[in-house]
């Protein structure tokens, strides 16, 4: 990501994913925003705004990484998979600069 410029990483995994947490701490090393896709059942309800993530475990520590944490459901990424979603949010940051 550094060598191309960028100044974030975006990548996916499960809710209390170690990679995702990984990621971040490490993006945060080297100045990039991390910006996580966590596959949730529970997606459609932090949406609707009826549930939420919490902070406990890796979502405690990748919010305390300041990481962008979005979502999506498993049926989501099995339909979609993991190169389009991680492709749409980086669309949705790129237009979120301009």
């Amino acid at each position: 990501a550094l060598a191309q410029g960028c100044d974030s990483v975006v990548t996916i995994g499960g809710e209390q994913s170690n990679h995702c947490r990984a990621t971040a701490a490490a993006a945060r090393m080297v100045g990039l925003s991390p910006n996580l896709i966590l596959r949730t059942r529970r997606a459609d309800k932090i949406y609707d705004k009826t549930d939420e993530l919490g902070f406990e475990g890796n979502i405690l520590f990748d919010r305390m990484m300041g990481s962008t944490i979005y979502t999506c459901t498993p049926g989501e990424y099995g339909r979609v998979g993991s190169n389009k979603l991680v492709e749409h949010v980086c669309d949705y940051i790129t237009s979120q600069e301009g």
